[in-house]
């Protein structure tokens, strides 16, 4: 993720093919973390 000079964030790669986790605490872990990071990248901070 990053910010262009004109403060627009982007994402600079997707993968179009995530693979399935089986544990699902560190997935709903590592999903909350990802939204805390565009939370507070956002104007909501």
């Amino acid at each position: 993720m990053g910010r262009d000079q004109s403060g627009k964030l982007w994402i600079y790669e997707v993968n179009s093919k995530p693979m399935s986790f089986d544990e699902e605490d560190i997935e709903k872990k590592r999903i909350k973390n990802l939204i805390q990071i565009f939370y507070n990248q956002t104007i909501f901070n």
